[in-house]
């Protein structure tokens, strides 16, 4: 199971009652910076519990870095997509969990000073395919357990197996289907609530994409 440096991981469900408050009304810049900044560690530890990844550290509180098994290394952040402005106040504010999208400057000796990579190391170049990037958005409270299930996923893709992929915690917008090449998603609400941002007088729809529904009626045929 992963460790994560600093602080204990708060389950899943815990974390979300500490960060369930009605978040989409938050207007105020500042408060949806701290809000980010308090729920940045829950969702990364939360990513790092179901790595089953004993390397994963979790470095200044705001970077998830991890070795798989062949030695290649990996990444995570947790970021607003979108967040209130001073000259827009009613934008609202969304969470972005980024796997291997972000660029890290000086990654590797990050990676040594963790311990993941010995001092003299370097990482094994990972091919493209066995390197997953991942772009998960949600809302705040959402965070946690997108963070959580995700987490299961790369280990399902590490291991090149799609049945080990569960059920998303919420329901979610997976581009190109829940698979294993699936590397883009939103959770329902988060959509929609960007949707009615853009427009307040829009009815939501779904994307021209499938829908978590419809691809658990694709699977089970």
């Amino acid at each position: 199971m992963a460790t994560a440096m600093r602080r204990s991981p708060a389950r899943p469900d815990e974390a979300k009652r500490a960060h369930s408050p009605v978040l989409e009304g938050i207007r105020s810049p500042a408060a949806a910076r701290r809000l980010t900044r308090e729920l940045r560690p829950d969702v990364l530890n939360a990513l790092a519990s179901q790595l089953e990844c004993p390397s994963a550290r979790v470095r200044y509180g705001s970077l998830l870095i991890w070795a798989d098994d062949v030695g290649g290394l990996h990444s995570a952040r947790c970021e607003p997509y979108t967040m209130p402005h001073r000259d827009d106040p009613a934008r609202p504010l969304t969470i972005r969990i980024s796997v291997n999208h972000m660029h890290v400057p000086d990654l590797e000796d990050i990676a040594r000073r963790a311990g993941i990579l010995t001092p003299g190391g370097s990482p094994r170049q990972a091919s493209r395919s066995a390197r997953p990037r991942f772009d998960l958005s949600c809302l705040a409270h959402e965070a946690v357990d997108c963070a959580a299930w995700l987490g299961k996923f790369l280990r399902a893709y590490q291991q090149d197996d799609p049945s080990l992929i569960p059920s998303p915690p919420v329901p979610t917008y997976f581009w190109n289907g829940l698979t294993l090449d699936c590397n883009y998603a939103w959770s329902l609400r988060g959509w929609e609530l960007i949707e009615r941002y853009h427009d307040p007088g829009l009815v939501p729809e779904a994307p021209r994409l499938a829908s978590l529904h419809e691809v658990e009626r694709t699977a089970r045929r």
